[in-house]
């Protein structure tokens, strides 16, 4: 197989290039480019300058080189795209591009390169996640469980720890208890059966405690 290239062309304003290639093999002649971004190109030492790059020959290894920055380039086009519609962690993002047909090791590149750029920040996406979680009247281990479900980032997660431990969380069982029950049950049977869908909300013993003798002490 011989591949040359016939022409390379910036497109998007610089940030990629077009190569044109035209491939012979078997006595078949096949035209056809592909675009890689501009980082890429700077680190192909072999297609510089672009200007002058008509008519020269690649060698397989090139090709394929061309061909893996292609397809890198092509994963972060699609994951900006998927962006567009709305949030995503880094480890969600990286699926959806799995389950495009990216391979995972491009689809891990990605996302990580689309974090790094400024398009996936997931502190500012977990702190909007834990003022709908407070709001819906959820207690820690529920909001910690479902930031896990969410596949956000360790440092994610450790931002969520902090601001959990400055959340009185007693307060907002107290609230919970407010709304559901107006007072916290005092028949047995209840009491349990209350106490059961607090913790399922994600509140402690303790705090259920505590909220209950709160509102009974009001």
């Amino acid at each position: 197989m011989d591949c040359s290239i016939d022409h390379i062309t910036p497109v998007r304003g610089g940030s990629a290039l077009c190569v044109a290639l035209t491939i012979t093999s078997g006595g078949e002649t096949e035209s056809r480019s592909v675009t890689i971004a501009a980082e890429s190109y700077a680190e192909m030492r072999f297609l510089h300058p672009y200007q002058k790059a008509a008519g020269r020959t690649l060698a397989v290894e090139q090709i394929d080189l061309l061909d893996e920055a292609a397809e890198q380039f092509a994963a972060i086009e699609q994951g900006l795209r998927l962006l567009s519609y709305g949030d995503s962690t880094e480890a969600a993002l990286a699926r959806k591009l799995r389950e495009r047909g990216y391979a995972p090791d491009t689809a891990a590149a990605a996302a990580a390169q689309l974090r790094e750029r400024g398009y996936i920040d997931e502190t500012a996406q977990i702190e909007r996640f834990l003022r709908d979680e407070l709001r819906k009247g959820r207690g820690k281990t529920r909001i910690l469980a479902a930031a896990r479900e969410k596949r956000y980032g360790d440092a994610a997660i450790t931002h969520l720890r902090d601001r959990l431990s400055q959340v009185d969380f007693v307060e907002i069982c107290a609230a919970v208890i407010e709304k559901k029950y107006g007072e916290f049950p005092t028949d047995p049977a209840a009491r349990q059966k209350a106490a059961a869908a607090l913790m399922r909300l994600g509140f402690s013993w303790g705090e259920i405690k505590a909220a209950a003798s709160q509102g009974s002490e009001g």
